[in-house]
């Protein structure tokens, strides 16, 4: 952990190159087709980790990553829950739900997207 007088934090890499990385939930907070960060919080906190280490240079790498399967079964539940089902969702609403949460059909070039500051 890396701290001074205001700030503390640890970058996810602090070798030769500064990285973060950061995994969306699932594709609709993924930055596609962002050309600059989408969360302000996220720039600040690249800029509080380059003064921090003093690297002059960061790079903030959003991941589309599989959710795991427990989690999409808890997503599966709560989407029930909240539809007021009480038996099996539908089976399309189901299948929708776990294609939200699933890419390896997707190229890996399409599922990082990197931000360099």
């Amino acid at each position: 952990m890396f701290g001074n007088d205001m700030i503390t934090g640890t970058p996810d890499i602090n070798d030769e190159k500064l990285i973060d990385i950061k995994s969306s939930w699932d594709f609709s907070t993924f930055p596609m087709h962002s050309n600059d960060i989408t969360s302000k919080d996220y720039y600040w906190q690249m800029q509080g980790y380059m003064e921090l280490t003093g690297h002059k240079e960061s790079t903030l790498a959003y991941c589309l990553v599989d959710t795991p399967q427990n989690l999409i079964e808890d997503e599966v539940r709560r989407v029930k829950w909240q539809l007021g089902f009480i038996d099996d969702l539908d089976p399309e609403l189901e299948a929708e739900i776990y294609n939200r949460h699933q890419y390896n059909d997707l190229p890996e070039e399409l599922r990082i997207k990197t931000f360099k500051r």
